[in-house]
């Protein structure tokens, strides 16, 4: 049954100069930011030329010229993707409007005339006091001179792909997600200061680690969910260029994951004026995933220049002397990297850059005749069988109580290992670490300082091992 078999249809509605048009939601297949138009090597009138969608070259309909619509003036920041019998083309806009659910008996033909353009816009109906042209997309597409592709089947590609870790957190309802190593922190409850600042998406600032973070609402960015404007939250501080960093208020930071098994699907209609989500990841669980694309967070110029407030101020007395004892120890390395903090019978920080995935404790694994400290079992994750380990026993000390115990899975996809440590605290900005001793008592744990000032901490660093090989029966 197709949407037409309903007392109601539904259009994707879009904006050219003055005009309305409407698309069938079914024909709708994704909305995109321009960003580059590729030149065509056949030149047809109809054709502006191509974008390329996610590697796939994508001919560009000149809907002005068929529609004999004004032309605009300024830059194109829309584009939209039409899709009829498994066949692509785009078409760029000045704006997306939303969507329209409009009852069939609403829809107006309009007489015919001998222009074949015209007859590609023969029904209307009348939206917020305007009145919206249909598009007919399997007109369009059967126009003699017209390119257009096939659309690819990407389940494959989908099920085989590596993502890079990324930290997801809940906002509003919504699920979204950054790359981890664009993580600045991942701040446990604070309480937002109301300063000067608390104007619009912007809820006031945190002080961390000496360092002032002023904090927005993402879902009045983003566009997405419910706000909750507490004030004691949870926050997300990603990096900015120039060294800067802007917190997000969140509701719950979730894990840090590749999602491999996930597929991704096109973004439907955004109603806004800008668009931070690159793409969503759709869990085998259903649940939706909005990846946030950073490089357009950081071109909007408001952020830019909210996040300016995070420029750390000029170094104490007492952090010049500190910085001064610290060269004069030849073994200290200046460093910015992001640690992953856990407790594994004592404090560690992990390179956050070793760290695939953080993942739930297996509900069953398999056993093995391996004597290797701390081996506890085989487990199954994403179509891979995986070696399970106690960090802390691997590393000489006591077996700990898993109460909050997570699993940190680190090496290559298809020679994953996985390390089971009691709790995951937090992502931390290095400011030094020590070079590894030659000691081999000690050189798995040379010290290394996340944060600065009064709130810094120094703990002790340990490398995952990422690939461990087996001889006579032993795990090495």
């Amino acid at each position: 049954m197709t949407m037409t078999d309903f007392a109601s249809r539904q259009f994707g509605i879009i904006a050219i100069g003055d005009a309305l048009l409407g698309i069938p939601i079914e024909h709708l297949s994704e909305v995109f930011h321009v960003e580059k138009e590729e030149h065509l090597p056949q030149e047809q009138a109809l054709l502006r030329g191509g974008i390329a969608l996610r590697g796939q070259l994508v001919p560009v309909l000149d809907l002005q010229q068929i529609g004999r619509l004004r032309h605009t003036e300024g830059e194109t920041h829309f584009g939209v993707i039409l899709q009829y019998d498994q066949r692509l083309l785009a078409a760029f806009v000045d704006q997306v409007v939303g969507i329209a659910t409009v009852p069939k008996d609403n829809i107006q033909n309009i007489a015919q005339c001998d222009h074949q353009e015209k007859s590609l816009f023969h029904d209307v109906f009348a939206y917020q006091g305007r009145f919206v042209s249909l598009l007919d997309v399997a007109a369009i597409f059967s126009l003699p001179d017209i390119f257009t592709v096939a659309r690819r089947n990407n389940a494959t590609e989908q099920s085989q792909r590596v993502r890079n870790p990324m930290l997801t957190f809940a906002a509003g309802g919504a699920l979204y997600a950054v790359p981890a190593v664009e993580v600045y922190a991942a701040i446990h409850k604070q309480t937002v200061e109301k300063t000067a600042l608390a104007i619009g998406p912007c809820l006031g600032e945190i002080t961390y680690h000496g360092r002032r973070i002023p904090v927005l609402c993402p879902v009045q960015i983003l566009g997405l969910g419910t706000p909750n404007l507490t004030y004691m939250t949870e926050v997300v501080a990603l990096r900015f260029p120039d060294d800067l960093v802007l917190g997000f208020a969140v509701d719950a930071i979730h894990e840090i994951g590749t999602f491999a098994e996930g597929v991704e699907t096109p973004l439907p209609i955004w109603q806004a004026d800008r668009n931070f989500i690159s793409n969503i990841i759709i869990k085998e669980d259903g649940s939706q995933i909005y990846t946030i694309d950073l490089g357009k967070l950081h071109a909007a110029t408001d952020l830019q220049d909210i996040a300016t407030l995070s420029k750390t101020d000029a170094v104490s007395p007492d952090e010049d002397r500190a910085t001064d004892a610290q060269n004069l120890t030849s073994n200290i390395v200046a460093t910015k990297e992001r640690y992953l903090v856990v407790d594994a019978a004592e404090r560690l920080a992990i390179p956050l850059s070793q760290v695939n995935c953080i993942d739930e404790p297996p509900q069953t694994l398999t056993a093995a005749n391996i004597k290797t400290p701390g081996f506890l079992g085989y487990f199954s994750r994403a179509n891979e069988s995986i070696a399970l380990f106690d960090l802390c026993e691997y590393m000489g000390g006591a077996a700990v109580a898993h109460h909050r115990a997570k699993i940190l899975l680190t090496g290559k996809p298809g020679y994953q290992v996985g390390y089971i440590v009691d709790r995951v605290v937090s992502i931390e900005m290095s400011q030094w670490r020590e070079k590894p001793s030659p000691d081999p008592e000690t050189r798995s744990k040379p010290l290394v300082q996340l944060g600065s000032g009064a709130n810094a901490v120094v703990l002790p660093m340990c490398r995952l091992p990422d690939k461990i090989d087996v001889v006579d029966g032993h795990l090495l």
